[in-house]
């Protein structure tokens, strides 16, 4: 006979263990089903290279999650998710500049102040002006069901500031920050930071990251889970087991078992059954869940209902990612300048916007960013955490953005092809940046991942997408993943979603997995045994 449990989670990353927690704690019997031997999903932690070398093969800068409730109302650093902060995150330049942000707002201004005074007095206003009410906007998004734009609107339209508000959001981030800073270089260092959301920085709605991203980084800083990114995914199962709860890996979720409308329970790739006594919640994308073939047939869907999910969009950028187990820390020249750069967490080497865009507009045609198109954010765990390599070791990794799958010229097997070279071209320019990185012996170990590497490891990431989907206008909000049922209900009664393809999207937040375990909780009449964070209802003009 099929085992029952009240609640089964279809995937067990970070939003879907988040969301089993939630729920376990609040007395339902909970069970995860993830495909992989490791929970995490994009918050992963693998040994890649060589043996001791921990490298975190996504999700690797941790501001997001402490933004909100989920860290604490889950108690996770009992469970052993604890962090390390970095000291400062860099962009270096080829004449051997730097710009260094500090958690410190006073110490990043000085640093401002080197290339252009106005742009220091305009980065403290607005970072002073977004930390009044960071708690109001920033987590009040991320960390509740969507609002409409008329919702928003009616909220901040009665303003001057609530309109410019408004205006930020509907603009990109480029037009934003070339509007209100003057020095290339500062602007550079800007766009390589707002752009690790995943959003191109000339995408339209996509203005007011800056303002909301830097404020979070002063006030909660970047973190750096102790022991690699995993540490935070396996804190939240622990959660769901002291209390009751089941996790299983290497558990294929096959078919989710749907009749007269409602959600009974799945099936597992070997044939196993398991029974949903009230609900189950995916933590997959919507075109892995719906359709021909997919874990609900069509037979259950109704044509308006598959046609939104037919226009469902990948994000068109996604990762090449490269690995390495060094035998020392990597300097940097610019640190001859300023020694802080060596301590750095991430080391981003953007030279202007032009670069960019000039990436982002060869992905947009299909081409993989080359030559003048590279500049990349480096990330360096082991100069924060030394426990994740072995002693006096280090490891370091690149995020250069990069075409999916579905649009590469030359087709997925494309990226088979050329990874090798291209990771050879990154680790070149890489090199010009620093003092030791070509010397022989300090690179012990290399391992990079396309994004069709990504997409193989991890359906989810359908086309090697980071973000869950497009973030894109018509992809956020009451529109993600589909409109004309709650946010995360589905057609399927009892069947809902908790995954980054729902609001607020992808990144390492949890939110998307806490707005669910609220809206099953909520439609379940469940007693909640948190408190849901109050939504933004606007500010009086001399607050903002």
């Amino acid at each position: 006979m099929a085992e029952k449990f009240d609640i089964i989670i279809v995937g067990g990353g970070h939003n879907g263990l988040a969301c089993g927690a939630y729920l376990a704690k609040a007395g339902q019997k909970v069970i995860v089903f993830e495909r992989r031997d490791l929970v995490g999903g994009g918050v992963m932690t693998e040994e890649i290279t060589l043996p001791g070398f921990k490298h975190n093969t996504h999700s690797a800068m941790h501001e997001w999650i402490f933004m909100g409730p989920v860290y604490y109302d889950l108690e996770l650093k009992k469970y052993g998710a604890l962090y390390k902060f970095a000291p400062g995150l860099a962009n270096v330049f080829e004449d051997g500049s730097s710009i260094v942000l500090y958690r410190d707002l006073d110490r990043t201004v000085k640093q401002i102040e080197k290339f252009s005074k106005k742009d220091a007095v305009t980065y403290r206003e607005i970072v002073t002006e977004f930390l009044n009410y960071s708690d109001l906007v920033v987590t009040s998004y991320l960390f509740n069901a969507p609002m409409s734009a008329s919702q928003w609107a009616s909220r901040l339209e009665g303003t001057h500031a609530g309109r410019e508000f408004l205006r930020m959001m509907a603009s990109s981030s480029y037009y934003i920050i070339d509007e209100l800073f003057e020095n290339e270089k500062v602007k550079a260092w800007l766009m390589i930071n707002v752009t690790q959301s995943s959003i191109p920085q000339d995408s339209f709605g996509s203005g007011l990251i800056f303002p909301s991203m830097h404020p979070a980084l002063h006030k909660c800083g970047i973190g750096t889970a102790v022991g690699g990114s995993i540490s935070l995914a396996k804190a939240m199962g622990k959660v769901i087991e002291a209390n009751g709860g089941v996790v299983k890996n290497n558990s294929e979720v096959k078919e989710i078992m749907v009749k007269n409308g409602v959600a009974q329970g799945i099936r597992l790739s070997d044939g196993t059954e398991y029974l949903a006594n009230k609900a189950v919640a995916c933590n997959v994308g919507p075109t892995l869940i719906f359709g021909e073939g997919k874990m609900i047939g069509k037979e259950h869907l109704d044509e308006t209902f598959l046609k939104q999910i037919s226009h469902w969009r990948p994000g068109e950028v996604a990762l090449f990612t490269f690995h390495m187990a060094l035998n020392e820390q990597i300097r940097y020249k610019a640190a001859d300048k300023e020694p802080d750069v060596d301590r750095c967490y991430t080391v981003g080497m953007v030279e202007t916007v032009e670069v960019l865009q000039k990436q982002f507009n060869a992905i947009r045609i299909g081409e993989i960013p080359r030559g003048d198109a590279i500049g990349f954010l480096a990330v360096h765990p082991t100069v924060v955490d030394s426990t994740q390599a072995p002693a006096g070791k280090h490891t370091a990794f690149i995020w250069q953005f990069a075409v999916n799958t579905k649009i590469i010229k030359g087709g997925p097997e494309k990226w088979d092809e050329v990874k090798e070279e291209y990771q050879e071209e990154c680790l070149r320019f890489w090199a010009k940046y620093t003092k030791n990185l070509d010397k022989e012996g300090v690179i012990l170990a290399k391992h990079s991942d396309s994004p069709l590497d990504i997409a193989r490891k991890n359906p989810s990431m359908i086309y090697g997408d980071l973000s869950g989907g497009s973030m894109d206008q018509d992809q956020i909000t009451i529109f993600r993943p589909f409109h004309g049922y709650p946010p995360y209900h589905t057609p399927i009664e009892n069947l809902f979603m908790c995954g980054p393809s729902t609001h607020s999207g992808g990144g390492c937040s949890a939110a998307p997995g806490y707005n669910a375990a609220n809206a099953i909780a909520e439609a379940l009449k469940i007693k909640k045994w948190w408190k849901t964070p109050a939504y933004f209802g606007g500010a009086p003009e001399e607050e903002m």
